[in-house]
């Protein structure tokens, strides 16, 4: 089995806060055994806090179902069911945008970067050749990072009656 996640982002390396992204994921399966079929396979994305997904509008011929669920402290998990008549050694493409919440990711590090992983694990069982149920897991995940610099420059001033400026202060990004 082969699993591996990239990012479409609209920066080089990187997205603004507000922005969408594209999380690319592609997979193979390994052949079983005369007519053997993987049973319940599924791809599991967890999605951090800040980001937002319709389970609509991810793109994959091989997707069946899809669902959102909440997790703890502001996690979700976005579950595709895929179709059980996957073939071996056939490369398989799933594109999941992404929406980056403005104003909701918070600003950790100096630069004003956030960074985000999104963990993706693929999950399958299937029958040996000796009948017995066997499990396939593998996992990876995908990072990228966010600017949540809002860049704003805010300029205000009191005047009195004859024109003159009494207060004139200039702040950029908060700090006057």
């Amino acid at each position: 089995l082969s699993l591996s996640a990239t990012m479409n982002l609209p920066h080089e390396g990187y997205v603004v806060s507000g922005e969408s992204l594209i999380l690319d994921i592609s997979f193979t399966v390994p052949p079983l055994a005369a007519g053997g079929v993987y049973q319940s396979p599924t791809v599991t994305i967890t999605l951090p806090p800040g980001v937002t997904v319709n389970p609509d509008d991810v793109v994959s011929s091989v997707v069946q179902s899809r669902t959102l669920n909440q997790g703890a402290a502001g996690y979700q998990y976005l579950v595709l069911g895929l179709n059980t008549s996957l073939e071996a050694g056939k490369g398989y493409q799933i594109q999941v945008p992404v929406q980056t919440n403005n104003f909701e990711l918070e600003d950790s590090m100096e630069e004003g970067d956030i960074p985000l992983t999104f963990p993706i694990e693929f999950q399958a069982s299937y029958m040996d050749n000796e009948g017995k149920n066997q499990n396939l897991e593998i996992s990876v995940s995908a990072s990228t990072r966010v600017q949540a610099s809002d860049g704003w420059r805010v300029e205000k001033a009191v005047e009195t009656n004859n024109g003159q400026t009494v207060i004139d202060r200039v702040a950029e990004d908060g700090v006057e």
